[in-house]
């Protein structure tokens, strides 16, 4: 039973639906965010069937109906995400924000550690002028 939305309008309103960024799911179905919004956009038309068969799975739907072929679930929204509340569907958003937020203030001073140990080696090292002064 075909419908009249394309493949990319029908996951823009799932992930809309669920109130997911398109970053959150494609990092869920293991496909670049790019090429997420193409699919949406409409400027991939024909995406790959691992694609179609990954996005599908992210909404607890079979590949048919992703695509239009088979008929939508009538009860349960689209799949498992959409019986959780609207309130702990946005939480869960938060969290990863904030988790990616973290992981980033992670990197970072990481970052700073390895510099700072690096000036502290430097330090370390006597210089030739120190090393004569010294002695």
């Amino acid at each position: 039973m075909a419908d009249k939305f394309t493949l990319g309008q029908r996951i823009k309103a799932l992930r809309e639906q669920q109130h997911r960024s398109a970053a959150e799911v494609a990092r869920a179905a293991g496909i670049d965010k790019a090429t997420l919004c193409r699919i949406e956009l409409g400027k991939q038309r024909n995406p790959k069937t691992s694609t179609v068969t990954a996005l599908a799975s992210v909404y607890g739907l079979t590949p048919g109906q992703l695509l239009g072929s088979e008929a939508m679930p009538r009860r349960g929204g689209a799949g498992k995400a959409a019986l959780l509340p609207t309130e702990l569907r946005d939480l869960i958003g938060e969290l990863r924000d904030e988790l990616d937020e973290v992981r980033g203030i992670a990197k970072e001073a990481r970052s700073i550690a390895r510099a700072a140990a690096a000036k502290v080696e430097r330090l370390a090292r006597p210089s030739a002028g120190r090393a004569r002064r010294l002695a």
